[in-house]
Order: C-alpha cells, then structure tokens, then sequence
C-alpha cells in the first residue's frame, strides 16, 4: 500500500475498478465527491485520474464524467477446479493462478469445491458457473469434472453457460471431450500420450514383460491419452498388449484385483494417477503381492504421496506452477482475441524414478504375484 495520499487513492480507486465495483460504462465517484471521501485535494485526485488513464484503466469523457475502460472491465477472471477436492496437483495450481492474479491486479472468482461426492462436485461447479456470470466474469479456467458419471455431457453444460455469454473458457489439464476428438476451448495440460509411453519404456527396461494399465472408473480423457500412450510403446517393443490390459476397475477392490491378477498374470502396472496407485499398493500388499519384486509399479502427477509410500513411487511429474501459467496468461490472450482458432498446449512431464520399479537383481517375480493369498476371490 502506498503512504502517500495520492498513493493511497490510485490503490483504493483501482481496488475499485479489479472487484467490479465500478463496472464498464458506469462512472467513477466525481472529483468533488472523491475529495470529500478520501479527504484529498483537487490536484491530488486529478494526480490520481492522470495515472489511471495512463494504465489505460479509466476513459475521461467530457461532460460525462470518468469511466472504466473496456478493457479494465475484462479483469476479473473466474477458477472452476473441481479436482481441488481429491488432488493436492489441482490444489498447487489453483495456488499458482491465485498468485498470478494478485500480481496481474485482476480479481479473480473462487470458490470451494471440497466435497468428496462427485455429484455434489458437479452440482457446485454448474452453480459457480451461473454465480460467475451474474458477476459478470470476463473469462474462466476451467478443470472439467472427472470421477463422475455421464462427465462429458455434465462438462459440456457447463461451459455451454459461457459460450452462451461470450465469456472465453480455457480448458486446464484436459479436455471435455474423449480423443480424438477435440473441443472448441484452449487446452492446456502435459503431453500424457509422450509422458506414459516413458513410464512403458522404463518398465520394460527394467525386465517387466506384462505391462497393464490401472484406471478408476469414470475417468477423465485424459486416460485414453495415457493407455494410448503405454499400448504404443508396448506393441512397437513386441510385448504382448490386449484390451484386457487395461484395468478399469476400482484399486481398493482386493476381489476385482486378485481375479486380474489370476487370469492376466501382469508383472507391471501403470496407474493412472499417484492416488490410484498408493491404494493399489495398499491392496497389493493385502493378497500379499509384493512392490516391486513381484510387481513393478508407476503413477502419475508426482504428488507428495509418491515420495511417503512404501516403496517411493516412480511416476511422471506434472509442472502445476507452469500449467498454471501458460493458462492463465493463455485465457488473457484468449480475452483479448476471442476469434482465433482454439489452442492445445502441452507441456513437457518429466519421469521420476523411484523405488517401486527397481527389482533386485536377486528378486524374482514370485507366485504371489501370480496367484493371490487364499481369501481373496
């Protein structure tokens, strides 16, 4: 805050015109009536309007009085992240944008999104689009729902509100739409197709020959990318790949689980997130199938969870700080050229090597991993 009157009168006027307070074609308070409120002189107020005008943030019309500019009236931005409620990725990224607002001096509209149901999840973000609207938001990061059913037609409804508007939308780490397909809203995410397909290639490198592919049910698209991405590298390395290796199952589902691993016999899996795999972990070790002699295991997002379990997990690192940049500073552009064609970004996601896909060299895979402990059907 600056200690000078004018200063503090630029912050307070500008705190104004960020909140929407004062809003496109509405005027700002008269000059007599900011020299009785903020107890300052004319020349200190005209001060003030002259730096105003020269951020670009305020038009002076003679007769009419002082507005805020167009394109003052289009920073106040809105943050739909529904993954904030089960993922500490969405979290540092909501983080990142938050920042990047406060120093771009935009407002930015945020709310919680914290409920384990994904319905409820669903319902709070349709109700924070319609809230952003009436706002009157100028653009919006979107993160579509996963985890819930009929997700694409929930996701389209919502970034239907502001289409319907004329209120730009960027797409944050996928796409509402199960590829190939592609939307009509920027993108930005990692390269999941490049980034699995390293997971696969450091599998088989490691000696596994069974490589699957662990998803939860009603996942997000981004999850064809990441099975598209295992199933080429596999085939070109002449493993064995079928549309059984792709389990999309629960991974706390121990019965589910050991039926799998009877049948399939996999000596590799690929979860497709950090999450996923800690609790497959978890029912790895209850049928008494061990990580990683008997199975090497990876994730995916490089979280804190990777690091805390037992073995560490190796996985992909997801740049959140980065992906929050490039969509936030993306939506701006998008604001400020509505008309162009829709952009997808995909930033590098490096691999992260860890315990749970380095078997000794004494270890060899035992029958556990092939025939779970009696008990589990």
């Amino acid at each position: 805050m600056n200690a000078t009157k004018y200063g503090r009168l630029v912050d307070a006027l500008k705190e104004g015109i960020v909140s929407g307070r004062y809003g496109e074609g509405r005027p700002l308070p008269s000059v007599r009536a900011m020299i009785r409120r903020y107890r300052v002189s004319d020349r200190t107020v005209q001060h003030a309007l002259d730096e105003l005008e020269r951020q670009r943030l305020i038009v002076r019309r003679q007769g009419s009085g002082t507005f805020v500019s167009r394109s003052a009236a289009q920073r106040k931005v809105g943050l739909i992240v529904p993954g904030t409620a089960y993922s500490e990725f969405f979290s540092r990224i909501v983080c990142e944008v938050l920042r990047l607002a406060q120093k771009e001096e935009m407002s930015l509209l945020f709310g919680d999104i914290g409920s384990e149901s994904p319905d409820v999840r669903a319902r709070t973000a349709k109700r924070l689009a319609a809230d952003f609207l009436r706002q009157g938001v100028s653009g919006v990061l979107y993160q579509p729902l996963e985890f819930v059913r009929d997700s694409e037609s929930r996701n389209r409804e919502i970034v239907s509100l502001f289409a319907k508007a004329s209120v730009p939308v960027v797409l944050v780490d996928c796409d509402i739409v199960k590829p190939p397909k592609r939307s009509e809203f920027d993108l930005v995410s990692v390269n999941n197709e490049a980034s699995a397909g390293q997971l696969a290639e450091l599998l088989a490198a490691n000696g596994a020959r069974k490589i699957h592919f662990l998803m939860h049910p009603d996942h997000s698209p981004n999850m064809y990318r990441r099975v598209n991405g295992v199933r080429n590298v596999v085939s070109a390395l002449g493993l064995p790949w079928s549309p059984s290796h792709v389990m999309e199952m629960a991974a706390d589902d121990p019965r589910a689980i050991a039926r799998h691993l009877r049948q399939h016999r996999p000596d590799a899996v690929i979860c497709g997130t950090d999450l996923v795999a800690a609790s497959f972990n978890q029912t790895l070790s209850a049928l008494g199938v061990r990580v990683p002699d008997d199975i090497l295991l990876a994730g995916f997002d490089d979280m804190r969870t990777a690091t805390v379990m037992s073995p560490p997990l190796t996985t992909v690192h997801q740049p959140c700080e980065q992906i929050a940049s490039r969509a936030f500073y993306g939506l701006l552009d998008r604001m400020a050229d509505p008309s162009r064609p829709p952009l997808e970004v995909f930033l590098p996601a490096p691999l992260v090597e860890r315990a749970s896909t380095r078997r000794s060299s004494s270890a060899k895979p035992s029958a556990r991993a092939k025939q779970p402990k009696k008990g589990a059907k």
